[in-house]
C-alpha cells in the first residue's frame, strides 16, 4: 500500500515540476461512510493552468483507518479481522470565469478512483 501511495504522489510531483502557473499543496480530509467508521486522511494536490482560464487539478488522499461501525443499540457488529485502507485519486478540470485578487469564481467537474486495500 505504501508503495502505491509513494508512486502516486511521486507521479503527481513529477508532472507539476516543469509547469508554469502551477499550485501544489497538502491538505487534510474527513471521510464519512455508511459501512465503516468516519475517519480523517491527508493528501497532496497540484493544479496547473492548461490554457488561459482553464485549469487541471489532480489530488491524492490517503485514509489509513477504516473500521466497521458499531450498530447503535441494535446489537454490536463485530470488528473486522483486518484493516481497510483507501487511496482516493481525483482528477478534474475547471474554468475560471471571474478572477480578482480577492475572489476566484469557477465552475468545474471531475472524477475519482478509489484504491481499497485490506491488511489482515
Amino acid at each position: 500500500m505504501r508503495k502505491t501511495l509513494t508512486a502516486v504522489l511521486g507521479l503527481i510531483a513529477a508532472l507539476s515540476l516543469p509547469a508554469t502557473a502551477t499550485q501544489v499543496g497538502l491538505f487534510a480530509s474527513f471521510y464519512e461512510t455508511d459501512e465503516f467508521s468516519d475517519t480523517f486522511g491527508f493528501g497532496f494536490r497540484t493544479q496547473k493552468e492548461l490554457v488561459d482560464t482553464v485549469f487541471g487539478d489532480i489530488r491524492a488522499t490517503y485514509y489509513r483507518d477504516l473500521t466497521r461501525k458499531v450498530d447503535g443499540g441494535r446489537g454490536d457488529l463485530p470488528r473486522l479481522p483486518f484493516d481497510v485502507e483507501d487511496i482516493v485519486i481525483e482528477a478534474g478540470l475547471s474554468w475560471a470565469f471571474f478572477a480578482t485578487p480577492t475572489l476566484h469564481a469557477y465552475i468545474g467537474g471531475g472524477g475519482s478512483y478509489h484504491v481499497l486495500s485490506a491488511d489482515g
